[in-house]
């Protein structure tokens, strides 16, 4: 290798670690994403604690909050990606962070897959292999921001624009023929799955558009002025109000009882419980952009999660707040963010600790310390435990990540 040779890896070799320095953990998504998975918590403890006299106001609560859930989570992961991306790329061979991409993606696909076995009993195996999940679309989020990132930003936006307008006619064609005719049944066995929780369409858009929005922010923090970030800022909440107004204009019909969504399809549709045998009522007199998986509803919580993160972007990055913080709730939600995804699978071992038995007086006593023990056991598993025992050591495994001496 001659000296020219030599000068420049160690170049490139400097440029990497400044940009893994300057982008190791971006707070502000760590903030957001623990706040983000608590609430997801909050929402199925909510679910499986609260007694069938309080079960009205989870479900007049619920579609309300159901924007800080998962897809807020799936927004910032595939912000996460971006910034992965973009730190290594140029510096990285392309082989190596597409195979660190994919294996990623498989390990959390996976991880969907189990958990379709263990919860998905309405439907038999092997069927129920296959269902999109948090998990699985995240997984499958990570390879779709790979190859979004590859394409100019304005076919991006046609491109989720062009899944926008198509997904409701489409689903209501898969939904109609899907009985009567084999292929339509693969086909939405495939892009909608016996669990629709966050279907293929129109929650792609999530993953295309995110990649718009993590390019912006990377980009003034590589230019590290003030300027750049509050035009992060602007740019986050200005887009973030349109998104919302769209949705809310799209989708500002009501939905009642007996009409045009089928529950089976859509989920929470089944959404209001009432007091006796039957678990839940079909949702009466609820506007569709509150309804998830449909068009209107992603772009009203793409919009919210946007100014979520704008406004906590500002605070954090533009403000130059100090890390760590003299809140210590702020420091619990940057862990929480961090091992988000152990969070997520140790919170359902108590979730039949007090099944449908308390009230709404005593319920956020007992799932805040029930949070607050979750966040402390993991906290415990990662400073004395080396962090054997969560899915982000796994991941990191996976990803090709080794221990520092």
């Amino acid at each position: 290798m001659s000296l020219l040779e030599n000068y420049i890896k160690d170049l490139n070799q400097m440029e990497t670690a400044k940009r893994s320095k300057r982008f190791t953990r971006i707070h502000s998504i760590d903030f957001v994403k623990g706040f983000a998975i608590t609430l997801i918590i909050l929402a199925h403890t909510g679910e499986a604690w609260i007694n069938q006299e309080w079960r009205f106001a989870y479900a007049m609560l619920f579609p309300w909050l159901d924007v800080f859930g998962p897809s807020l989570f799936i927004f910032l992961s595939a912000v996460g990606v971006v910034f992965s991306l973009r730190k290594k790329e140029g510096f990285i061979p392309e082989k190596t962070l597409r195979n660190s991409i994919y294996i990623r993606a498989l390990v959390v696909i996976a991880l969907g897959v189990v958990f379709n076995i263990a919860t998905n009993h309405e439907v038999p195996f092997p069927l129920n292999i296959w269902g999109w999940n948090i998990l699985m679309f995240i997984g499958f989020a990570q390879i779709i921001c790979y190859y979004s990132a590859k394409i100019k930003r304005m076919w991006r936006v046609v491109l989720g624009i062009t899944i926008l307008i198509i997904t409701f006619p489409l689903r209501q064609f898969l939904i109609l023929f899907k009985d009567t005719n084999p292929v339509v049944a693969v086909i939405h066995y495939i892009l909608i799955s016996p669990a629709p929780h966050n279907p293929f369409i129109p929650y792609a858009v999530l993953a295309i558009f995110s990649t718009i929005f993590a390019e912006m922010m990377f980009e003034a923090m590589m230019i590290e002025t003030k300027e750049a970030y509050y035009e992060v800022f602007r740019q986050y909440i200005s887009w973030g109000l349109v998104f919302i107004l769209l949705g809310i204009f799209f989708g500002r019909d009501l939905i009642t009882t007996g009409g045009e969504l089928d529950p089976t399809d859509y989920r929470f549709v089944q959404l209001i419980p009432i007091m006796n045998e039957q678990p839940y009522l079909v949702v009466e007199g609820i506007p569709r952009f509150l309804i998830r998986g449909t068009s209107a509803n992603l772009m009203y919580s793409l919009g919210m999660a946007l100014i979520i993160l704008g406004v906590v972007f500002y605070f954090i990055d533009y403000k130059h707040l100090e890390f760590p913080y003299s809140s210590h709730v702020i420091t619990m939600f940057v862990f929480f963010g961090r091992v988000s995804l152990t969070l997520f699978f140790f919170h359902y071992i108590g979730l039949f600790f007090y099944y449908h038995t308390l009230g709404v007086e005593i319920f956020f006593f007992i799932v805040l310390g029930y949070i607050g023990f979750l966040g402390m056991f993991v906290y415990l598993l990662n400073r004395d435990a080396n962090g054997i025992g969560t899915f982000e050591r796994l991941m990191g495994q996976m990803g090709g990540k080794k221990k520092k001496k």
